[in-house]
């Protein structure tokens, strides 16, 4: 089993990594193989899972997991290869205490089978499971109920067969099949992104193969909680377009992104807003004479979208992350590139608590030659991004640690709401009496604080307990005098 090196770079210049001078940290994953990372979430606890895969002389293939610290600093990393687990795709928390994963596992001869696991934020494997019978290679995403009772995966079969490739199937919360839905025809149908819609279901994205040679298209596809079929639509323009993410619209609607390819085989970011049944709103390319592709995406809740994944068509005349925020109409707000000469891309990004931009993807710039190291970058572009008017959905709904902790008399309680909720928030002693109410109220999605005073409370501890979005969530605060 390899060894990964670790590099820690805190806005230091070095001959050999020149970082943007908006860097925050950097944290580079790897050793002499090809090494990059497909997704990164926020956990609940403000550190961040990543997910990713390697290749090494050593070890052909393999898979990682790690966790870090939201200071960037590494508290583990798992390498998977040897429990059956041959890539890494998507990475979900779940709760303060685990997350789950989504993937596949390689074996000579027996082919190909799409993985999914369980893993504690102290790096034990709680459960791993590897699905024989959905004739499907890759698990390409997952996303997790608001109750965190179920989870929905989605993938396919890239390569195509004679049978239906693409396939949606849930679990319960231990991995154990509910039921599982296959789409297609005899051609390269697979879904790369799955999201719960607003009234419960899932909608899934990816590619299409029609019968035209050299031609695919995007597939979007909704179904019931249950796994009915409600919707399938094929959209984006030809001959060739690819979808690799989705999120919600604050119409409860869907914008898609990924990639369009034209005829010379270069390529442009392609974004494609819906209405809630599917139906195309307004497509949008954007990007450059070269090749400009999009892999992850997330929604604003002042109404815009900040997109990611790389560019040859601008920054250092190699490969660069390339970010950009757009608006509901798809005007471009503003576009940024990261990087040095050497060859960068971003596959996933997250959101810190405070608005900070957390990108995930593979550098050559350690490595050196063909080789390609994970990095996860920490950033903020103070002339791109006002963190005091910008407000971003979270992906998750979250109680966070009041600050200062201890205090005296007053604390800040800040929470995330992914979705419009009721939303109560109440104060408690230990022993169980509820002290304050501080909010009773219907919010919107979005970033909210409330001050809490104790100057009338003796010394203790108190417990703020959150209640939305049918969840509660609680935390310990400390009152010194």
């Amino acid at each position: 089993m390899r060894q990964f090196f670790i590099f820690i770079l805190l806005n230091i210049y070095s001959a050999c990594y020149a970082q943007p001078t908006d860097t925050i940290w950097t944290v580079i994953l790897g050793g002499e193989g090809i090494d990059f990372a497909s997704s990164i979430e926020r956990l609940t606890s403000d550190n961040y899972a990543v997910a990713g895969s390697f290749y090494s002389p050593s070890n052909p293939s393999g898979s990682f997991l790690a966790v870090l610290t939201e200071d960037g600093d590494t508290l583990f990393t798992r390498i998977l290869g040897d429990l059956g687990v041959t890539d890494v795709f998507q990475v979900r928390a779940i709760d303060s205490e685990a997350f789950v994963f989504s993937g596949s596992y390689f074996q000579l001869g027996l082919g190909n089978k799409i993985v999914v696991g369980k893993m504690s934020l102290s790096g034990e494997l709680e459960w791993l499971h590897h699905y024989d019978d959905l004739n499907a290679w890759i698990g390409f995403d997952i996303v997790c109920d608001e109750d965190s009772q179920h989870l929905t995966i989605v993938g396919g079969k890239p390569f195509g067969g004679s049978t239906p490739d693409a396939v949606i199937f849930k679990t319960d919360i231990d991995g154990d099949t509910l039921w599982s839905r296959a789409f297609g025809g005899a051609n390269c149908e697979h879904f790369e992104s799955v999201i719960q819609s607003c009234d419960g279901g899932y909608v899934a994205v990816g590619i299409d193969c029609p019968n035209n040679p050299g031609a695919f298209r995007v597939i979007v596809t909704k179904v019931t909680t249950d796994g009915d079929s409600l919707w399938t639509n094929y959209l984006g323009p030809d001959p060739r377009s690819w979808a690799h993410g989705i999120c919600l619209t604050p119409d409860c609607g869907f914008l898609i992104v990924g990639e369009y390819e034209t005829d010379d085989q270069d390529s442009q970011v392609l974004a494609i807003k819906t209405d809630s049944l599917g139906n195309e709103l307004w497509t949008k390319t954007y990007g450059g004479s070269e090749s400009d592709k999009c892999y992850g995406v997330r929604a604003l809740s002042s109404g815009g979208y900040l997109l990611c994944g790389s560019t040859t068509s601008y920054g250092h005349g190699n490969i660069d992350t390339y970010l950009i925020n757009i608006n509901e109409e798809s005007d471009t707000i503003w576009t940024a590139t990261y990087g040095t000469e050497y060859s960068e891309y971003a596959r996933s990004l997250a959101i810190a608590a405070n608005g900070e931009i957390i990108l995930a993807g593979g550098t050559r710039q350690a490595s050196g030659g063909n080789a390609t190291d994970l990095f996860v970058t920490k950033m903020v572009d103070s002339q791109a991004i006002d963190l005091d008017t910008v407000s971003i959905v979270p992906a998750e709904f979250d109680l966070l640690s009041a600050y200062p902790n201890p205090f005296n008399p007053t604390t800040t309680i800040s929470f995330n709401l992914n979705k419009q909720s009721s939303v109560k928030l109440n104060v408690f002693d230990v022993t169980g009496r509820q002290v304050s109410t501080l909010i009773d109220d219907n919010l919107t999605a979005g970033k909210h604080q409330v001050m809490f005073d104790g100057a009338g409370l003796p010394s203790g501890i108190y417990f703020a307990r959150l209640q939305a979005v049918s969840r509660t969530m609680t935390r310990k605060m400390v009152l010194l005098k």
